[in-house]
């Protein structure tokens, strides 16, 4: 699924970025970046609870980011 967000999110009032799209380097991590991430997620991982966003979570930790370094962007079903 490609993403349809490609562009950094900014803050209204300032111009600032607070946030950039998720995106993975070649030998499957996180690219470091200081500020949040944000993620497509679809509702139906979302709503099955921890238990499926454990993958997730163990990813950003072996990138070196935590769960709250995510933003979602949108859910789909």
């Amino acid at each position: 699924m490609s993403s349809l967000l490609t562009s950094p999110v900014e803050d209204l009032d300032t111009g600032a970025v607070i946030a950039r799209p998720a995106v993975i380097d070649p030998a499957g991590y996180l690219r470091a970046d200081p500020l949040p991430m944000v993620l497509e997620l679809p509702m139906r991982i979302v709503l099955a609870g921890a238990g499926a966003l454990a993958p997730l979570h163990e990813a950003m930790r072996r990138s070196g980011r935590h769960p709250r370094d995510a933003v979602p962007a949108e859910l789909r079903y």
